[in-house]
């Protein structure tokens, strides 16, 4: 029965490690396809419930503006999750594929 157990052990750990490599292949496939971007930064309030709290920290964020048609003023803005920006930009196509059509700023 232990020899069993190891083994199922074993191969849940494969089978999540093939699934990993193979999520970070698709990433890196579709991310190749994804437009330059430039970066900025602002500076944030660290706490925002605090008036005392003069804290702040660099928050950077993503700009897109190859499809950009200032006079139709179109900005998608996808706010992120916790995790590296970077790694929104370069999976989330769907946003590049529409920016040309509204003429839109692509905001990260």
């Amino acid at each position: 029965f232990q020899a069993s157990c190891a083994c199922n052990k074993m191969m849940s750990a494969l089978s999540l490690l093939c699934t990993t490599l193979l999520l970070l292949n698709i990433s890196a496939v579709f991310a190749q396809n994804t437009p330059p971007y430039s970066t900025h930064y602002y500076t944030q309030t660290l706490d925002h419930f605090n008036p005392q709290d003069l804290r702040t920290f660099q928050q950077r964020y993503l700009v897109y503006d190859g499809a950009f048609d200032a006079s139709k003023n179109v900005i998608f803005f996808y706010a992120g999750n916790e995790g590296a920006v970077d790694n929104f930009y370069n999976n989330t196509g769907f946003m590049f594929d529409i920016a040309p059509k509204f003429g839109a700023l692509i905001l990260f």
